[in-house]
């Protein structure tokens, strides 16, 4: 999955580069033809007319929800509610399937409230928890510009509302709009770190110093102030947290009770408090 994430990164900046008018004939080039020609859809000049806005004024947005996603910060009024034309909302209750993994992409799937978690099955089955993703982020964001299928099975770790951009009309939003696309890069830059970081993490340090290293991390994404110290807002199992580190939910239950004895931590019905991140801090190196 880091690979092909790496392998995109020229591709997007090659579209940066390159004038307009080129951008969709060679943006990936760098991609096997066969499998453009078989999995990739290219926008349609009709399309473009999607997002027009002169000439006709929008009504108030709907959902704000889309003003405050990092990856569309820098569109006008019209802009947004031109976006918000095209773009479908799907509801999900906790435990339901957002995308499933070897299926192709459909489009842009863009998290707009709540949390899904991304776990890949090998053909073993063996389960492995890929990452988290939370509000304004995007979920299988490779597959829609590789072409290739979607790398694991998405499930709604919460109710979750899933905005989906059909993908003919994202790419007539990324030539009219190329500041999207890099922040699109970015986004996956970020993503391809922590999964480079996970993987050091795998082969380097024993499961105590995973476990202190993924509670800093999801402090830094999803936590807030609460019960004396941070508290974190996502709703895993000590199931899903084996899964995220690579070990089995025993060694969770008892690392829980090991950092909660030690004052590093504490529980209640809602889930994690870090109380001392210092120590954390020094056991996750």
């Amino acid at each position: 999955y880091a690979s092909r994430l790496t392998s995109l990164a020229p591709s997007i900046w090659t579209f940066l580069t390159r004038p307009r008018n080129l951008r969709f004939t060679r943006v990936f080039h760098q991609i096997p033809s066969q499998t453009v020609q078989q999995n990739l859809t290219f926008p349609r000049k009709e399309d473009a007319a999607t997002f027009s806005t002169a000439g006709r004024a929008h009504p108030p947005l709907k959902n704000h929800v889309l003003a405050s996603i990092p990856l569309f910060a820098g569109l006008n009024h019209n802009e947004l509610a031109s976006l918000e034309s095209i773009m479908r909302e799907k509801f999900y209750s906790r435990g339901k399937p957002v995308v499933k993994q070897g299926e192709p992409s459909s489009g842009l799937f863009l998290v707009l409230q709540g949390k899904v978690k991304v776990n890949r099955v090998s053909p073993s089955g063996r389960e492995q928890t890929i990452h988290i993703v939370g509000g304004g982020e995007v979920l299988a964001g490779v597959p829609l510009l590789d072409g290739g299928p979607i790398p694991g099975t998405a499930f709604a770790m919460e109710d979750v509302t899933i905005g989906i951009i059909p993908r003919s009309d994202l790419f007539t939003l990324l030539e009219k709009h190329p500041q999207i696309c890099l922040k699109f890069l970015l986004a996956l830059s970020s993503r391809i770190r922590e999964l480079q970081e996970r993987v050091a993490d795998l082969g380097l340090k024993d499961a105590p110093a995973r476990f202190a290293s993924l509670l800093l991390t999801m402090a830094r994404k999803n936590g807030s102030p609460g019960g004396g110290g941070i508290r974190l807002e996502i709703p895993l199992t000590h199931q899903d947290i084996a899964n995220l580190i690579g070990t089995s939910r025993e060694t969770i239950s008892r690392l829980i009770s090991d950092f909660r004895a030690k004052g590093f931590i504490e529980t209640d019905k809602d889930g994690i408090i870090l109380l001392d991140q210092s120590s954390l801090e020094e056991l996750s190196q």
